[in-house]
């Protein structure tokens, strides 16, 4: 009989539970940071652990200084954790940043990479809430220095000249028809006012005297 074998279910089924986990620890490795509840975030690490230990076994740096033997079979060794690996991370990119990056960053801590904040209880059910993060990893204010560097190299390299951007201004044209001083119509002017009405006439120069 096997023991010590019960272990939280979440109240899904063995499929959507696997799938769930699966995908958790994925988004783990990816953004390095995330938040749920305590109980999920206790299943993560269990997995999450694993899958660096396996990666950080065998390095790109070792089979590169290996020769003969001793490389084929680190060769053969980091092949077979990466297909070990790939059966919870099933993204490829993910997996890629697996062995190249995170492996290479934990090579001398044994265990321990990642670690649970609890932040407190959810509105609405209450919920345990915590955040699970990988440790020793880049400070967020640097990473997002360097996302913004790299956005601005590209935006430059696609951003076209000045002059071809802007339109061209069109010339006015000449002879404009706008008032005295441009060539226009001249306001009729009455016999002793400026305003084109006899002033000698009265009240708006329409009645007589």
């Amino acid at each position: 009989m096997r023991h010590n074998s019960l272990r939280n279910r979440f109240g899904r089924t063995t499929a959507h539970r696997l799938a769930m986990v699966r995908n958790m620890v994925t988004n783990l490795l990816k953004h390095e940071r995330m938040e749920t509840t305590v109980p999920k975030a206790k299943e993560i690490r269990r997995h999450a652990e694993k899958v660096i230990t396996k990666a950080r076994r065998v390095s790109a740096d070792a089979i590169a200084k290996a020769t003969g033997d001793a490389k084929v079979k680190l060769t053969a060794e980091r092949l077979h954790a990466i297909r070990l690996c790939g059966k919870m991370v099933q993204d490829k990119e993910v997996l890629a940043k697996l062995f190249d990056e995170l492996g290479p960053r934990y090579a001398n801590r044994n265990g321990g990479y990642t670690r649970i904040m609890r932040i407190g209880a959810r509105l609405g059910d209450g919920a345990e809430v915590g955040i699970i993060e990988l440790v020793d990893r880049p400070e967020a204010e640097e990473r997002k220095a360097k996302d913004a560097a790299r956005k601005a190299r590209e935006e430059q390299k696609e951003k076209k000249e000045r002059s071809t951007n802007r339109p061209k201004k069109e010339a006015a044209p000449k002879g404009r028809k706008g008032g005295p001083d441009r060539g226009g119509p001249q306001k009729p002017k009455g016999p002793k006012g400026g305003s084109g009405h006899d002033v000698t006439r009265g009240r708006g120069g329409s009645r007589g005297n």
